[in-house]
């Protein structure tokens, strides 16, 4: 009955090709040999995207994640770890994380993550993927952060007291002579008490305090 259930639900054209089997297990390891495809090629594709993966300029800690754990999940299904309690078996494991911290590691960006990555990398063991993930995400919203901060406008009132720092100089108290009670100069820089230079004869003040008046 099983042998006529699989004649039937294969393709005509097959039928010649399984008539000398004699009995179901015949008949089901001569399609099997003949059509199962090995998982190698996918296994190597999936391994050969997770080393490849780069953050790029436009990408974010967690576009690099969600990248990255979606392969991890396609890996895992395609070739799970074995199911034990044994001490090597917790070895194991512990191997294969390390490795995946390593893989996320790598492809986020070196140059902006390169201390956190260091201390990340000095720890023995290594932290599971997904306390580096947050490491490297805090790092992220912290750089984020001071690059909003440096790039926002100065308010009004941080331009006013540059303004101020700049002119307070400039608009400060002025001198005032103590000669004759007149701002703009101190009384050791006035001409009055001593006399005008032989050029300022046509500058001289004609009134009250002008010498030889």
């Amino acid at each position: 009955m099983v042998t006529a259930w699989i004649i039937n639900s294969i393709d005509p054209s097959l039928h010649g090709s399984i008539s000398h089997a004699t009995t179901t297990r015949d008949v089901w390891v001569d399609l099997e040999e003949r059509f199962a495809q090995t998982n190698a090629p996918c296994f190597h594709q999936i391994w050969r995207n997770l080393c490849l993966i780069q953050q790029k300029s436009n990408m974010t800690v967690k576009d690099v994640y969600r990248k990255f754990k979606s392969l991890l999940d396609e890996l895992v299904e395609l070739q799970p770890l074995p199911e034990c309690t044994c001490k090597s078996s917790k070895e194991l494991a512990q191997r294969d994380e390390e490795q995946r911290v390593h893989l996320f590691l790598g492809g986020t960006d070196n140059n902006r993550y390169h201390h956190v990555k260091g201390i990340l990398l000095s720890v023995d063991p290594l932290p599971p993927l997904w306390r580096a993930f947050n490491h490297i995400l805090r790092e992220e919203s912290r750089a984020l952060a001071k690059k909003d901060k440096d790039s926002k406008p100065k308010t009004a009132t941080t331009l006013h007291v540059v303004n101020f720092n700049k002119h307070k100089g400039r608009d400060g108290p002025r001198p005032k002579c103590d000669h004759y009670g007149k701002i703009r100069h101190e009384k050791a820089k006035c001409f009055e008490p001593i006399d005008y230079p032989p050029n300022w004869e046509s500058r001289k003040p004609k009134g009250k305090y002008s010498k030889g008046a």
